[in-house]
């Protein structure tokens, strides 16, 4: 067509096999189209069916005519209802499964819907830039299949698939699409590592004090600004709170109070809560009551995930990342997302490795039972929740 563009075209010159079986026989028919023009190596634009039926008025007619519809907008290569699933709407980025997200899309017994001008969007890349970008989500379906392909890469992914599934692959140091059946040993295919840039709003920031039981407000203390003073009305209500004069005096003098003392008093304190430390009783490594979910926390949770592990340490929990010696950009990173925290990272040089360590008992509790990241490697789970709902609002890489 002139200026490096081509346009590639398929004509099938037979009706779809779609007499006996109307469904099927249509869905078989526009994907070998669409399949063909795939394996040029050029993207479907449009399609075109010329439909001829019979009086519609006969039943057996209404039949095929119901079934070569369904089975054409039926159409696509799909993936197993338990794989991930990131996609965005005006509320933000939802981290979730091509199941869960097919079925809230889908209702009174629907096999598929169009979404329309929903907004919808989804993980994709542009083919000319190879970057990540969000396209637009046109139609969602479900169906049956009696195959089913398992992908696996060298480090361990595995990915469920169609035969048919249209795969962005590079073979000899050319980008190519390709059916997943006839992917070989040795094709690479692209991982993510960055989230595109967004307009969403800034995240908002993540409360552990919100998260913490009733139950567990006892020996858990809240940790005042060092330039922080009591006002008449404070000390009046922390009289009527507290009945010793000593740990009164003591909680005055030292910018501390208990956290159930803390939560009565709040109303009248003056202090946000993005201003506090939150600390456990004989433990003197603070923690920031709130957390901002920017991209080195974000990272910090990545490193936990690959490298990370977090224990019982007496009445406190220790996190600790493990690094080979050269990875020093790692440790450094780590280190720091800790400190931003409130926390005081310490570094061990170990034989063949380096593990960066901190204790807490806020921190553990929060990877361990608040975001569910895990606790060793045989455990470890992506905290989807903690990044939804308008939290991954940063571009972020891994």
């Amino acid at each position: 067509m002139g200026d490096g563009l081509q346009l590639a075209f398929k004509i099938e010159s037979h009706n779809h096999p779609s007499a006996v079986e109307p469904f099927q026989g249509a869905a078989t028919g526009v994907g070998g189209i669409l399949r063909d023009i795939f394996t040029m190596g050029a993207r479907p634009i449009a399609i075109l069916n010329s439909l001829r039926f019979g009086n519609l008025d006969d039943a057996r007619t209404k039949r095929l005519f119901s079934g070569v519809v369904s089975g054409i907008s039926h159409y696509g290569n799909c993936l197993i209802g338990s794989e991930r699933f990131i996609w965005r709407d005006r509320y933000g980025v939802h981290f979730d499964t091509m199941g869960n997200f097919v079925e809230s899309q889908l209702h009174n017994a629907q096999t598929t819907v169009e979404l329309g001008d929903q907004s919808i969007e989804t993980l994709s890349i542009d083919p000319d830039t190879f970057e990540s970008c969000w396209q637009s989500v046109r139609r969602v379906f479900k169906r049956h299949t009696q195959t089913l392909l398992t992908i696996r890469t060298p480090l361990g992914r595995s990915l469920k698939l169609t035969p048919d599934h249209p795969m962005f692959i590079r073979r000899g140091g050319t980008w190519d699409v390709c059916p997943a059946q006839l992917l070989q040993i040795g094709d690479e295919i692209p991982l993510l590592t960055k989230l595109p840039k967004t307009d969403v709003a800034i995240a908002p920031a993540i409360d552990l004090l919100s998260e913490l039981k009733p139950e567990q407000h006892s020996g858990t203390y809240v940790q005042l600004p060092i330039d922080w003073q009591a006002t008449d009305v404070v000390r009046t209500a922390l009289l009527l709170l507290e009945s010793s004069a000593t740990n009164r005096c003591r909680y005055l003098k030292s910018a501390t109070l208990p956290l159930k003392h803390f939560l009565a008093l709040e109303p009248y304190l003056n202090v946000p809560r993005d201003q506090i430390h939150l600390f456990r009783c004989g433990k003197t490594n603070y923690v920031k009551a709130t957390v901002q979910p920017d991209a080195r926390f974000a990272r910090l949770i990545g490193y936990f995930l690959s490298e990370g592990c977090v224990s019982q340490n007496g009445n406190t929990y220790k996190i600790v990342f493990v690094f080979a010696h050269h990875e020093t950009e790692y440790v450094k990173d780590v280190s720091e997302a800790l400190k931003q925290l409130g926390l005081r990272p310490c570094m061990e040089k170990r034989a063949s490795t380096i593990a960066v360590y901190a204790t807490s008992w806020l921190l553990g509790f929060a990877l361990k039972d608040v975001w569910q990241c895990g606790t060793e490697a045989k455990n470890k789970s992506d905290p989807g929740h903690l990044f939804s709902s308008g939290r991954a609002s940063f571009s972020v890489k891994f």
